[in-house]
């Protein structure tokens, strides 16, 4: 007999984190995705290919097989964690760009455009922020 696979009904993402809390928020969303995929490690490649360096959006266009029941429940719970919020208006302007050239986005493309304002550098999740640039040694006026 074939095992079937259980997928969740819905994902609950955590909360957009700070910028130093990236790496944290990262390993949450694959852990919680790919549980609610009921798929284990096929659940954990399907999701991380979001954090791959060089992903962009025509990437990510196709679901996967037997995953596009799951990009459309990330879209929802993406559109959950970035509702009034700059991310969010951020993402509305990118689903209005694609609508307009008659193309749907879906979960993982949208979750995408989450991780890249962030300003993160792919897989190794380094983050440039305020932090960082506080550490920039003056050079001087010349």
């Amino acid at each position: 007999m074939a095992h079937r696979t259980k997928e969740s009904d819905t994902i609950k993402l955590p909360a957009l984190p700070k910028v130093g809390d990236f790496q944290l928020w990262k390993r949450r969303v694959i852990t919680e995705t790919a549980a609610a995929s009921g798929r284990g490690d096929a659940g954990v490649a399907w999701i991380s290919k979001v954090f791959d360096d060089g992903m962009d959006l025509a990437s990510l266009k196709k679901s996967g097989s037997g995953f596009d029941s799951l990009d459309v429940k990330l879209l929802n719970a993406v559109h959950r964690i970035t509702d009034n919020s700059p991310k969010g208006v951020m993402l509305e302007t990118v689903i209005q760009r694609e609508v307009s050239e008659k193309r749907q986005i879906n979960g993982r493309q949208a979750l995408l455009v989450v991780v890249q304002s962030y300003g993160v550098s792919g897989s190794q999740g380094l983050v440039y922020g305020l932090t960082t640039l506080m550490k920039v040694e003056w050079q001087g006026d010349s």
